[in-house]
């Protein structure tokens, strides 16, 4: 029934030769989140020496911190095969079946943004993760009837950067959850350095903290100001850091422009607190901008507070911004 339709639809993944280059091939060459990798490590030894496949992993945390990097470090060190597939290009009852169907015994599938799947498939995977068995139904009404698949023995290991939004039962079906938060200025620091070793850079500590400090804690960022770099010095030796971070989006200290608008905004508000509705007439910026893409990052950094009567600027968002206004008029000068 099934076997035209996985002809037709098998998931691929395409990966830059850049991106590949610059992700670690093994836990022993991952930088940071010691915790993590130490219990990856005794996972797999574990597998490894039971011959069974590594039990289910979850990973969630904000965007570009290394999820995807140690899903395929995972497959790796096991030696087996990895199918990446976005939760998003799983629409249809089809789909789903055609990803599992395309598993072999040992098998990693890193499903990415697994919140976004439909709850009628999340809800399916409970017994494939439980015990291998895909339970379908055929047919409509009088005429269906229940017909259970039995799937490879595979590892799942899944990303999200909104647990919440995730069914409570599939989350307690994984094995291992880890959270990968923002990485300490002492690990981006780590990665920044290897990186250059590997790339055959040479740059001064000064401008290796510059781009620590407005990478945001995201090795994702470090690498996309590290490969302007590589660009700039491919056609020139020499090249100003700070313009090379600003042509990245990064003005100060990791903060974007729509950042530094609000803040500048809540830094000028007669009252002490600004609404969301006065900050979006004030600034300009939409709703969703600002609830979803600025404010987590600045109250994560402790710039501002959000409170039932609005959001108000604390005394280390008035701080950056004197520093902000200082270091602007030096640019200038």
């Amino acid at each position: 029934m099934f076997k035209d339709y996985l002809k037709r639809n098998k998931l691929h993944v395409m990966i830059d030769s850049e991106t590949l280059k610059a992700r670690p091939s093994f836990l022993s060459e991952f930088i940071g989140k010691a915790e993590i990798v130490k219990s990856l490590k005794i996972g797999i030894s574990i597998s490894k020496k039971l011959n069974k496949p590594l039990e289910h992993i979850l990973f969630y945390g904000p965007p570009g911190v290394g999820k995807t990097s140690l899903a395929q470090i995972i497959a790796n060190e096991l030696k087996v095969n990895i199918k990446i597939v976005p939760a998003i290009n799983i629409q249809t009852l089809p789909d789903l079946i055609g990803v599992l169907n395309n598993l072999r015994d040992f098998d990693v599938l890193f499903i990415d943004e697994i919140h976004s799947l439909k709850q009628e498939y999340a809800e399916m995977l409970y017994s494939a993760l439980e015990d291998n068995v895909l339970d379908l139904l055929v047919g409509k009404n009088y005429n269906s009837k229940a017909i259970r698949m039995q799937l490879p023995r595979f590892t799942l290991i899944a990303a999200t950067t909104n647990l919440g939004a995730l069914p409570k039962a599939l989350e307690e079906r994984f094995g291992y959850v880890f959270f990968i938060d923002c990485y300490e200025d002492w690990e981006i620091v780590a990665l920044i350095k290897s990186l250059l070793k590997q790339w055959e850079l040479t740059l001064s500590e000064e401008e290796i903290n510059v781009i620590a400090n407005n990478s945001r804690g995201i090795p994702r960022n470090v690498k996309r100001i590290l490969r302007r770099v590589v660009d700039y010095k491919t056609i020139n030796n020499s090249c100003e850091i700070q313009e090379i971070i600003k042509e990245c989006g990064f003005i100060f200290r990791g903060l974007t422009e729509v950042d530094l608008k609000y803040l500048m905004f809540l830094s000028k508000a007669e009252k002490e607190t600004a609404g969301i509705k006065t900050i979006i007439q004030g600034t300009n910026i939409d709703e969703q901008t600002i609830i979803k893409k600025i404010e987590p990052y600045l109250v994560f950094k402790g710039y501002i507070n959000k409170g039932s009567k609005g959001r108000v600027l604390t005394l280390k968002g008035q701080k950056l911004i004197k520093e902000f206004k200082k270091f602007k008029k030096e640019k200038k000068g």
